[in-house]
């Protein structure tokens, strides 16, 4: 049975891209989002690559 995760080394890279251009969004403001906007995407992308 193949995990859900897959290639844990390619997760890490999409999570850490995913982590990096929230922060530059974030710095940046444009278009504005908030902490809480930012969690949500992390959250999201580690529900849909982990589970719950």
């Amino acid at each position: 049975m193949r995990s859900r995760v897959g290639d844990a080394d390619e997760v890490a890279v999409r999570f850490v891209a995913l982590a990096d251009g929230l922060a530059l969004q974030w710095l940046r403001g444009v278009p504005p989002l908030t902490g809480a906007q930012a969690r949500d995407h992390l959250h999201r992308f580690v529900t849909d690559e982990l589970g719950p």
